[in-house]
């Protein structure tokens, strides 16, 4: 019989998925379309963030999935990623969900 916290856990982990969106934990094939959607949301984003610099380059985005992808598995912190569903793409969420989905995270 599994424990209550991991259950808990195991539906943190669990992507959940609705007729128009999904919502997982970042991946790391996921590089390119975060970094993507940062840079096409750079006005918006740098305006909250400080790290969403001009220079936020490919390599900033595979860090950081790296480093959610290594806080995940020691239990330590859950980042998640919004997509459409219903287009059936890789493509995030707009880029304002991003931008709220990114200050949510950061209290």
């Amino acid at each position: 019989m599994q424990k209550p916290t991991e259950t808990r856990l195991q539906g943190l982990l669990a992507p959940e998925e609705t007729p128009r969106l999904l919502l997982r934990l970042p991946r790391a094939e996921d590089a390119e379309t975060l970094y993507r959607t940062v840079r096409g949301s750079h006005q918006s984003l740098s305006q909250f963030l400080s790290w969403c610099t001009q220079d936020y380059a490919l390599g900033d985005a595979i860090t950081w999935l790296r480093d959610a992808e290594a806080a995940a598995r020691a239990h330590q912190g859950f980042h998640y990623l919004l997509f459409r569903s219903e287009e059936h793409t890789s493509e995030l969420q707009s880029p304002c969900n991003l931008v709220c989905r990114l200050l949510l995270e950061k209290k």
